[in-house]
């Protein structure tokens, strides 16, 4: 018979292949995983959540819910503060349904009659500066279904006012890569 009876497209070979002898074996090498997958398997994917503003003399708030899960690397929102005389101090807080799990703050505080931008991030220390206002996170946080990221505010006037609030993350699913 001919190769071609016995394969679908001929040209194959008749009988069968010698076996394999030991060493004889080459593992094909890995492959890289395309351009930008490798971070997100480990990193996660870039992700901007936009938190409402709420009403004046309000704290903000972010309930997640769903089947992902995030890493919180940046928050920021603006805060203006009223006339009113006392010293306010931003915080964030992260609570699991009705639990406070963690509270992150400074010791430096933002006077009446300021327009500061509150950060907080897992990249540095504490601090303030005129206009900006940083808190330190963890590094690691994960937010997971249930969880809440809020601001906590020592001294919140009813005139102060939160607003353009964003939180960029890394987030994560069973098939972030993908």
């Amino acid at each position: 018979m001919s190769d071609a009876a016995h394969w679908q497209y001929g040209g194959g070979p008749t009988g069968q292949p010698t076996p394999m002898q030991e060493g004889e074996i080459n593992l094909a090498a890995c492959t890289p995983p395309l351009f930008g997958q490798g971070a997100a398997q480990q990193r996660g994917k870039p992700r901007v959540i936009t938190v409402n503003q709420p009403a004046v003399g309000h704290e903000w708030s972010y309930v997640h819910s769903g089947p992902s899960w995030f890493i919180p690397t940046c928050i920021v929102a603006k805060f203006v503060t009223s006339a009113v005389v006392a010293n306010r101090s931003p915080q964030i807080t992260i609570t699991f349904r009705s639990v406070l799990c963690a509270q992150f703050g400074s010791t430096v505080v933002v006077p009446a009659t300021t327009t500061v931008i509150v950060s907080a991030s897992d990249a540095g220390n504490s601090s303030a500066s005129a206009t900006t206002y940083e808190v330190g996170l963890a590094d690691n946080l994960m937010i997971a279904d249930g969880m809440t990221l809020a601001s906590l505010t020592a001294n919140l006037d009813v005139g102060d006012q939160y607003s353009l609030i964003a939180i960029l993350c890394e987030e994560f699913s069973d098939f972030a890569w993908m």
